[in-house]
């Protein structure tokens, strides 16, 4: 990925040759992922998100794919660099979040994907807004009961 902006420097807009090459590159990703090459999908998104001219949304599309590949960890990168891009972007809250559910993080889950339905309300994220709402509210009530019960455990030296 490009080198990240350190917080609170100024903002460069991308030269001219950089928003050509992301653009031609970006078209030839949609035009892989119309076709059904997800490999080829990625490899382009890749070259476009690494001419410095990448929007977020160009980030969560790459993320996206990485999904469908199995690769949650990889999105949950590429959204929050998507997010560093710009942190209004509900779309980037969505799929992370998804992301952090097939981890298994369903606090970071629940957090993301609420956010990002505050942000920019999707009738499609309603289901897995409350699903993951509920398995949050489980493993929240599961981490207090243990915290409840370790002060009476018996720990054994060793």
């Amino acid at each position: 990925l490009p080198p990240a902006r350190r917080p609170g420097a100024p903002i460069e807009e991308p030269s001219e040759e950089a928003a050509v090459a992301c653009h031609a590159a970006k078209q030839a990703a949609s035009e892989a992922a119309e076709d059904g090459d997800d490999a080829l999908a990625l490899q382009q998104y890749t070259v476009a998100i690494m001419t410095g001219a990448a929007s977020a949304l160009l980030f969560v599309r790459r993320a996206e794919l990485l999904l469908k590949q199995r690769r949650p960890n990889a999105a949950v990168r590429d959204c929050s660099a998507a997010l560093e891009v710009n942190m209004d972007c509900g779309k980037a809250y969505r799929v992370r979040g998804t992301a952090h559910r097939r981890i298994g993080r369903w606090q970071a889950a629940h957090q993301d994907i609420s956010l990002g339905q505050k942000l920019d309300y999707e009738e499609s994220a309603v289901e897995l807004q409350k699903l993951v709402a509920e398995k949050a509210t489980r493993a929240a009530e599961r981490r207090a009961a243990i915290v409840k019960d370790a002060p009476g455990r018996k720990r054994h030296k060793g």
